[in-house]
């Protein structure tokens, strides 16, 4: 198997690194550039509420207003997006992407819970776990965009967006 120390120490050093070892910048450039596109994809899961929104409705026993007042916080919660950015800048892509895990970790756990029947669904609940999801969004979304802008030359900083 996989010796657990082993595989620690090479993340902490290939993908944790200021200055990767052993890997070429270009190599650098071009994997941050497709796990940053895969994490891109990822953060724009809440964008396909409506697709889904019908079965969660069913599942979950709510009716079409309470439906409207998730849809209403899930729209605040990219409304307000701006804040990401901000948290971004202030405390680096590190902190941003720990920080976006907790929120759409939290925010999916509450809306499964309350699928699956451990919770009582209620509208303030999902209200406030995609209003979760779409603040972790934006913030993995602002993570990744960023450090792809930072790790192309300015030249080519357009296309790598």
């Amino acid at each position: 198997g996989i010796n657990a120390e082993y595989m620690g120490h090479f993340l902490s050093v290939y993908f944790f690194s200021p200055r990767p070892m052993a890997i070429g910048r270009a190599a650098v450039q071009w994997g941050c550039f497709a796990l940053s596109s895969l994490l891109m994809l990822v953060a724009g899961t809440p964008y396909a509420f409506n697709a889904y929104s019908v079965a969660l409705k069913a599942q979950t026993g709510l009716d079409q207003a309470s439906v409207e007042v998730i849809t209403n916080w899930l729209n605040i919660g990219f409304s307000i997006g701006f804040t990401a950015g901000i948290f971004m800048d202030r405390f680096g892509p590190r902190l941003a992407c720990a920080l976006a895990a907790l929120l759409t970790s939290t925010g999916n756990v509450l809306v499964w819970l309350q699928v699956r029947g451990a919770i009582a669904p209620s509208t303030a609940l999902l209200a406030v776990a995609y209003l979760l999801l779409t603040q972790g969004g934006i913030l993995l979304y602002m993570a990744a965009l960023i450090t792809t802008i930072h790790n192309f030359p300015v030249a080519h900083r357009g296309k790598a967006v």
